[in-house]
């Protein structure tokens, strides 16, 4: 299980973000539940 995603999501709430996400399954996870993805 990745924890990344946990230290991000309570960095962003820190700084005022409402709309964040957990990814524990990491970016595997993500996609394979069908999330958008983006790529730069």
């Amino acid at each position: 299980m990745c924890t990344a995603s946990h230290t991000a999501a309570r960095s962003a709430l820190a700084l005022g973000y409402a709309n964040t996400f957990l990814m524990p399954q990491g970016f595997i996870g993500w996609k394979k539940s069908g999330r958008p993805v983006a790529w730069p």
